[in-house]
């Protein structure tokens, strides 16, 4: 027969390691919960981002209007005009890069950057073909997007 004092070890023992696993199981949940809201953080941040990227394109679009609905025609035939609005079209695609990837199952950013690009298929048309600027520096999406524009551009007689 076990001594009195042996039964009460072996239950300190067992409540002890019960507790232990307790602990360990508190811990890994704590570290996942915390690592989901570093996630979620993240995630929110770069939507806020995005928008905000986005926000500063129409901004440029209030201040050079004629950059926003372009001739161009008119915008290419000059050095200083096209240079600023080449600096318009790549804001434009910034912008819409950081919606494409921060926001990229919702459809209707997908459209309001499509129209946006569509606008100005002259440029694109014109520049991103060979010799121009490369397409696989841009995301998947927004690539899409280009080609897309190009082909409005091309029904447009924009595109050789």
């Amino acid at each position: 027969m076990a001594e009195r004092w042996q039964e009460r070890g072996n239950t300190a023992q067992i409540a002890a390691a019960i507790a232990s696993a307790v602990s360990c199981a508190l811990a890994i949940a704590a570290v996942t919960v915390a690592f989901l809201h570093i996630q979620n953080n993240k995630q929110i941040t770069r939507e806020s981002s995005a928008r905000h990227h986005f926000r500063s394109y129409l901004e440029a679009g209030l201040r050079h209007p004629n950059y926003a609905v372009p001739d161009y025609q008119q915008i290419s035939s000059k050095k200083d005009d096209i240079f600023v609005y080449a600096m318009f079209v790549a804001n434009l695609l910034y912008a819409c890069e950081e919606i494409l990837e921060s926001f990229p199952m919702d459809q209707a950013w997908q459209s309001t950057c499509q129209g946006h690009i569509d606008i100005h298929a002259g440029f694109i048309c014109e520049n991103f073909k060979d010799g121009g600027f490369i397409l696989s520096t841009y995301s998947e999406r927004l690539r899409a997007l280009l080609v897309r524009a190009r082909a409005v551009g091309k029904s447009a007689g924009y595109c050789i």
